[in-house]
């Protein structure tokens, strides 16, 4: 194919609500009859942990916060209560807690998000920092938080902050009804008023001029006076329509996604919303029309200015930061399509850019350890014209110095060593460790609570053992004697009835419950197995799971416990999904401060996933081979003579990369370099890829691995030079501009080009054979820029 000299270039320019939980209900009633609703009024399900209910008594400037665990779906409440309260509100609760839902009419309460690690006010009752006497007047009520229950009117579709205008002075302008006291009918559900149809602005595409490698997100701004039902993306290149449901990004904004289509192809979309009222808008059209990625002629491939990168020492509770630099030493500019890290939890921006010619490009590598770890990774660049990598190093660390003999280690060899750091602890007689467990660790206020029901008892010391008792969450009848005994690590007060309703039963998910349960959120029965088990309750799961972890790393797997009803991996997966809460982290500090020794499990989680087991062999087994190689497709132009690119191929997995072969199917046009006949774990290597000749310009580099097989599509063009240049004319007609250019001796096709600034970089839209190409309405930025070239196919 010969190439195009130069063209003509014409400048176009184109003709020209609510999503976050509040309170919906709320109740101070007589006794322990207290109780508060949230409402999720959004199109989306919304995970309680990641909000927070606030209690601020007596006029405090600073509220308690307390975590609620569970997913709320659109249109969905969720109730808390206090565990006291009279059965026909605990009936309609979803959780209960003694320390939150415990307030008087003049105390805060308030709804928070969690954001960047602080909370945020959604939504609240009263004013924080203010004691207003009995209580706050709403609607014209005085002291209307006190002895009463206030339900948020259905014209209110969102919290607010300014508790005057939440409260206002009188029926007509406040957003709640003031009901009488103990009044419990309105909980457990909630309903809003709406009578328009949702609101759909700011429809958008990026990237604006996809390429036939690129997805396309559609982005528009949806809102609703009610609930959203539904927001969905239709889309067609041509033939028949395609509708995707788009997902909530930061309200109001909804993302939807076009797959990559092939250059040439006219995309048309348009996005619909329905609310919960089955009323509906849609919005105006909007459209693209695919083109193809640059073929890089003479362009040179960039180069990292470094042969390393090493982040040093970097704590898990930090960010390790470094700077890369890829320079592009040729003429022409040069698009680096993919910037990614390749192994290890390292992070690059941007993820892919343009580097004009002779100019270095920054990129910002980050590693947050979540381990102790020696971490190796490759960071690699990639594009049309080929691939480069950089080798990438950090030092996971510990803060402190308790767990530095633990560094880079993992089964047996951790294991040993923490078995040797928690092994000097100082013993407690069993009256001791009760009394320290009731008096102080687990003792707020004077008040104990059950692990497993939140169940409370006023206590100064040891209670009486038929109204709280101990857990010993490692059954004493399996091996719990001696020092173990009265070790507080998995020692906690239980409820008498429930603890020896648990007696010595292993842990596991209940399928079918006994007679008497699920209480207080804990559950006994048996197990998809038919074993009987017993299941805390969520708050406790994690704290169960890391109990008896670190009893068998103690004391080893007594009698066989762990290996019942399979319940390691139960209490793993209890680990992961109920974190280390404060609460936890402080009373590990307070047993360590009496015994001197800590669990090594809620100090650090992460040392308990490089362990295979506590109950069998702690030796990791290693991860599979894995093959990675870079660019993805590689596309080239060859200026009538060989042309030597260069290809990276890694294995980010476990095990050796065992090389079968790397041949071409074009074996006498594409020729790959030699490769070693395995690769490492972690290791990768450059080899280079000579195109010496034109064949039909597309050709196949076939990967052949232990690790599977693998397909790099390659395409070229065999070019030599000597065509004139078209003349290029626009005419602006109905509904778009018609492109026109002469007829170039001995071309046989055109290529139209385009670009958002004068001097590029320039993507081809389309190869035709004839002079004319019609521009629609709608389809481009408001300015861009065209050129044709003649081709010689």
């Amino acid at each position: 194919m010969k190439l195009f000299i130069l063209l003509a270039c014409v400048c176009l320019v184109a003709a020209s609500r609510a999503g976050e939980l509040f309170i919906s209900e709320y109740c101070e009633g007589s006794s322990f009859n207290k109780a508060i609703e949230i409402y999720n009024g959004t199109a989306a399900t919304i995970h309680l942990a990641d909000h927070r209910l606030g209690l601020a008594s007596n006029g405090a400037a600073t509220p308690t916060l307390h975590t609620f665990s569970g997913s709320l779906a659109p249109g969905a409440v969720f109730v808390v209560a206090h565990p006291n309260a009279a059965p026909a509100l605990l009936a309609l609760a979803h959780a209960t807690s003694s320390t939150f839902a415990n307030w008087n009419g003049n105390d805060f309460v308030g709804l928070y998000r969690m954001q960047g690690g602080s909370p945020l006010l959604l939504d609240g009752i009263g004013v924080l920092g203010q004691d207003p006497g009995a209580g706050w007047p709403v609607a014209g009520v005085a002291a209307a938080t006190k002895d009463r229950t206030l339900a948020r009117k259905p014209a209110v579709a969102q919290g607010t902050v300014d508790w005057s205008l939440s409260a206002g002075t009188s029926p007509a302008d406040s957003q709640w009804d003031v009901l009488p006291q103990d009044t419990f009918t309105g909980f457990g559900s909630h309903a809003v008023d709406s009578d328009s149809p949702p609101l759909v602005a700011n429809v958008a595409h990026l990237p604006a001029l996809p390429t036939d490698s690129q997805a396309v997100t559609v982005s528009a701004e949806v809102s609703d006076d009610g609930l959203l039902a539904l927001v969905e993306l239709s889309w067609s290149a041509g033939a028949a329509w395609t509708t995707t449901p788009m997902s909530s990004a930061a309200a109001p904004l909804w993302q939807g996604l076009i797959p990559a289509q092939p250059a040439g192809a006219l995309v048309e979309y348009f996005v619909r919303a329905v609310d919960d009222q089955d009323l509906e808008s849609v919005s105006a059209g909007g459209g693209y029309l695919v083109g193809t990625d640059p073929i890089p002629t003479d362009a040179a491939a960039p180069v990292f200015l470094e042969s390393g990168l090493a982040l040093g020492q970097v704590s898990t509770t930090g960010l390790g930061t470094a700077t890369a630099h890829l320079v592009n030493e040729g003429e022409q500019a040069v698009h680096v399509k993919r910037i990614e890290v390749v192994g290890g939890p390292f992070t690059v921006s941007p993820a892919s850019a343009w580097i004009p010619p002779g100019q270095v490009l920054e990129l910002l590598v980050q590693i947050q350890p979540p381990h102790n770890l020696h971490y190796e990774a490759w960071l690699t660049a990639s594009g049309d014209w080929g691939a480069t990598a950089l080798p990438l190093s950090a030092d996971g660390d510990y803060p402190g110095t308790t767990w530095d003999g633990t560094y880079n280690l993992s089964g047996s060899a951790l294991k040993t060593v923490l078995a040797g750091l928690v092994a000097g602890q100082t013993p407690l007689s069993y009256d001791a460790a009760r009394l320290a467990m009731f008096s102080n660790l687990d003792n707020v206020d004077g008040w104990v609570e059950c692990v497993y029901t939140g169940a409370l008892v006023q206590t100064a010391g040891i209670p009486d053992p038929a109204v709280m008792n101990t857990e010993h969450t490692w059954p004493q009848s399996y091996g719990a004697e001696g020092e173990a005994r009265s070790d507080l690590h998995h020692l906690y007060p239980t409820n008498a009835w429930v603890n020896n309703s648990r007696g010595n039963l292993p842990f596991g998910v209940v399928l079918n419950s006994s007679p008497g349960y699920p209480l207080g959120g804990s559950n006994r029965g048996t197990n998809a197995a038919g074993v009987t088990v017993f299941e805390p309750r969520d708050l406790h799961k994690g704290d169960c799971a890391r109990a008896v972890m670190y009893f068998a790393l103690r004391y080893g797997n007594r009698e066989g416990f762990l290996d019942m009803a399979a319940q390691e991996a139960v209490l793993r997966a209890w680990h992961l999904s109920d974190p280390v809460s404060p609460k936890e982290t402080t009373r590990n500090a307070g047993i360590a401060a009496l015994q001197a020794n800590r669990n090594p499990f809620i100090e650090q989680p992460g040392l308990l996933l490089r362990l295979a087991s506590l109950a069998g062999s702690a030796d990791l087994p290693a991860g599979p081979a894995a093959r990675v190689m870079r660019p993805d497709t590689l596309r080239r132009a060859c200026p009538g003579e060989p042309v030597t690119v260069q290809l990276w191929l890694g294995n980010p997995g476990g095990s050796p990369l065992i090389i079968h072969s790397l041949v071409s199917d074009e074996p006498d046009c594409l020729v790959p370099g030699t490769v070693p006949a395995s690769l490492a774990p972690g290791a990768g290597l450059l080899f280079p890829l000579t195109i010496q000749g034109p064949c039909d310009g597309q050709a196949n580099l076939l990967l052949d691995s232990s690790a599977g097989q693998s397909v790099l599509p390659l395409f070229w063009t065999w070019l030599t030079p000597g065509l004139e240049a078209p003349d290029l004319s626009i005419q602006r007609e109905a509904g778009g501009s018609r492109l026109t250019w002469n007829a170039i001796p001995g071309a046989t096709a055109y290529r139209v080009e385009i670009a958002l600034e004068v001097m590029g970089p320039w993507m081809p839209l389309v190869v035709q054979e004839g002079q004319e190409f019609w521009l629609v309405d709608g389809l481009w930025p408001e300015a861009a820029f065209f050129r044709v070239a003649a081709l010689d196919l």
